[in-house]
This record gives C-alpha cells, structure tokens and sequence, in this order.
C-alpha cells in the first residue's frame, strides 16, 4: 500500500535504530522507526488504518538518511519497570496488555503473534493507561499458529522468548510466557535475569495462589488465562475470586481508584465478552470491519477516506460543504469494545472552506482516540467541533455498527443512526430538506 508522503523536522536518534521529530504541517511530536525493520507488512497496512488508544497509529513515511522511515503518533508514558507500581496495578497492568491484544484481534479478525515481548515495548502513562510500541517483531495471521522461519535473524531477546523459538512454530500464547515472566520480575522485584528455575519456584510460593497459578501456566506455554490443571469448576471459581480480589483491593486505593476501577470493570466486560459472544456473529462483525474500514484504498487520509465538498447557494450565498465517507474506529466507554463509525458532515463554509475540512477530519482523528458513550457520540462530536472551529451551522449524520449489543440482549444493529443540526440546519426546515437531499445521492 501507498502511504502518504509526510515531511519531519528537527530529527533526534532514540534507542537504538528508532528517532523522534515533529511533523511540518501542524508540530505534532511522533516516533520515526526503519521501514525494512518489520517483519510483517500486513501489521504496517493495520497500524495505518486503525487508531485505537493503546496502540500507536501510522500517520504516513518519510525519507530520512537515504532510508524510508514509518512515522509513528507518540505515545507518552515510561516502561512498566519503571513506574513504580504497586502489586494490584502491576495485575492490572498484565491484564491491559491482554486485553488490548484482544482488541486487535476483534477489530482485525486475524491473530497477533508479539514475537518479543518485553518490558521495554510495555508503557503506562501518568493516568495508569497501559500502552504497547514497538511493533516490528509482530506477526498476523488468520490462524492461531504461525510458522516463522526467519526469527533467528530477528535478534531477539532470548530470555523473554519461549520455547517456541526453537521451532519456528508460535501459538498465540506465545507472548504469554514472556508476560508471566515480566508479571513474576515486577511482583517480586527480581531482575529478569535472575529468576533461575530455583529463583522462580521459591518466589512463586510468597504470591497469592491464584496469581501464582497463572504465572506458572504461562511459564508452562499455556498461557496465564489458564490457572491449572484442575477441574472446570475449579478454573471458574478462581477466576471468579480473582476477579473479586481484585476488585476488593482497588476500592481501598483512594489515590488511583478510578484509574483503576476503571480498567478492571472494562478488562472484566471484555473477557464477559470473549466467553459469551457466538463466534460465527463475531466473525460476521469482522468481515463487515474488514470489508468497509480495514479495504486497502490509495484515498485514505491518516485513517480516512477523501473529503467530497459540493457547493450551493442559499439567500445569503453561502458555500454549503459536505464531506463524507468519513471512517473510522472508536472504543464504546461502556464496554471498551470497538465501534465501527461512518460519519458524514456538512456546514456553511467561507473562503478557507476546504482547509478548514482538512482540519476537521484531523480533529476527528484525534477524538477517535478516546472512549465514549454512544448515546452521545454524535452530539459530543459536533459540540467539539464548533467549539474548535467557532462553526454556528452543523449538520452530522453518524452511522455506526458496534459490539455493545452483544453484551446486552446478543445481538446487534447492522445499521444504526444518530444525526445532530445546529444552527440554520435545525431552525430552517427547507435547509435541513436540501441537505438531506444530497446527503441521499453523495451520503449513501
């Protein structure tokens, strides 16, 4: 795929082939990393066309050093060793991690194989929001097996990788032992490169059993969603106290209560998710995603197809402007599940009509980047957007399939709609009648 050609300035080197900048066109600070270096170009095309908190999102290339640079958003916040957490959010802080893999899988319908996960590429931000970067050494495929022949030349960090890498063959619980292993240093404040085989045993035994289970099934290679070998009852009832034991010990922490509080109720929601969903809706959710967000189009504009601005004149002569085809992906605050968006604008433009356009579908970009609620969506957007751009006159229709439904009765709405007038477009019913007119023959 093309990605936009986008100009950088005042360059500096971070780590060790990795650089930062700030975009010419608007000053935004973002991570430049070596086209060549990833593995996978299907996960370059899927950082492009999704922008997720969590995840960094690509806004384009450039050409730096006589090599071809992915330009990176940046995300903020320090490595997991380093923020000083305490034992309940170092639990959550592995449980973000999963879930925001489980994301990508939802939004994708392919698997995530993280090749190297460590604890450099884990960040948590000054509010307790767990990011992941780095994403050079991740693998997609549809199946939850991948063969990967060329990962010796990968230069991984052994200690982190599993015994899968002696095989070539990785599961997607193959990230799942190197979680257990950073989830065991954290807890224990051991170096990584001190828990022996003698060292991890002896540590295990001080933690709670049900954490201490986990970290050992992942140790095993079977992930640390599995917490033994007992029966099914007994696996449903240490998770059911897991989560209660946690939940318990988060409301005692006034300093990060809500925080906290907060990612526990979305990770719980997500795994009610996971277990409840029917698989063949599941899939029916990803392929209409696939087919109407994540299709490979040379229009896309930092994650949007091209604005369309069409012009007529009412009494007073004003360009009307209408950009459609707007799409992208949120996250539903009640839930944190993704939600598949198709949004259409129109307002009474000026003489810089179309930069302003241009600077709306950036602003969307960014309030995609955020959780919401759904029955709010629509008019949160447009009171965002007037306030930024002081726009009197506003017209949104708001078209949206998300997974909420699931959760709620098991089904959902194929096509769902909100829409919001402002200004002449609610007082004035023949104006509202002529928008809606073209919103049938350029909105559909």
């Amino acid at each position: 795929m093309n990605l936009p050609q986008l100009e950088v300035y005042a360059i500096e080197k971070i780590g060790r082939n990795s650089a930062y900048g700030y975009l010419e066109q608007d000053g935004t600070r973002v991570v430049l990393k070596p086209k060549q270096e990833f593995s996978d170009r299907q996960v370059i095309r899927y950082l492009y066309e999704i922008q997720m908190q969590g995840i960094p999102h690509i806004w384009g290339e450039t050409e730096y050093e006589e090599e071809t640079y992915l330009i990176f958003s940046w995300l903020a916040g320090e490595h997991i060793t380093e923020a000083n957490l305490s034992n309940e959010q170092i639990n959550q802080a592995i449980f973000a991690v999963l879930a925001l893999i489980d994301r990508l899988h939802v939004i994708t319908g392919m698997h995530w194989f993280f090749l190297d996960m460590k604890p450099q590429h884990i960040i948590i931000d000054s509010d307790g929001r767990v990011s992941l970067i780095d994403f050079e050494h991740v693998v997609v495929n549809k199946i939850n097996q991948v063969s990967y022949t060329g990962f010796n030349q990968l230069g991984l960090s052994p200690i982190y990788c599993s015994a899968e890498c002696r095989t070539g063959q990785f599961t997607r619980l193959h990230h799942e032992y190197a979680l257990a292993l950073i989830w065991l240093s954290l807890l224990s404040k051991t170096p990584i490169e001190n828990l022996n085989a003698r060292n991890r045993n002896k540590l295990l035994r001080k933690l709670d059993l049900q954490i201490k289970l986990r970290i050992e099934s992942g140790l095993r290679g079977e992930g640390i969603r599995i917490k033994s070998k007992c029966s099914n009852d007994n696996l449903k009832n240490t998770e059911k106290q897991l989560n209660k034991e946690l939940s318990e010990k988060t409301s005692h922490n006034t300093n990060d209560k809500a925080n906290i509080e907060e990612e526990t109720v979305q990770n719980h929601s997500y795994s009610t998710l996971q277990s409840t969903l029917r698989a063949d809706t599941l899939q029916t959710v990803q392929k209409h995603m696939q087919m109407t967000l994540l299709k490979p189009s040379n229009n896309l504009i930092c994650g949007y197809k091209e604005q369309r601005v069409f012009e007529c004149h009412n009494s007073e002569k004003q360009e009307l402007v209408i950009l459609s085809g707007i799409k992208t992906i949120i996250l539903c605050k009640c839930h944190v599940l993704p939600v598949l968006v198709d949004l259409h604008l129109a307002y009474f433009g000026c003489d810089h009509a179309a930069s302003v356009g241009s600077e709306i579908l950036q602003e969307i970009n960014k309030f995609s980047g955020e959780l919401h609620s759904l029955n709010l969506l629509t008019k949160n957007l447009a009171s965002h957007i007037v306030k930024k751009y002081v726009i009197n006159d506003l017209y949104i229709s708001n078209e949206y399939l998300n997974l909420c439904g699931f959760t709620m009765n098991g089904t959902f709405a194929a096509r769902q709609i909100q829409e919001y007038k402002s200004g002449k477009f609610a007082t004035n019913s023949k104006l509202s009648n002529q928008v809606s007119g073209l919103k049938h023959k350029f909105w559909r």
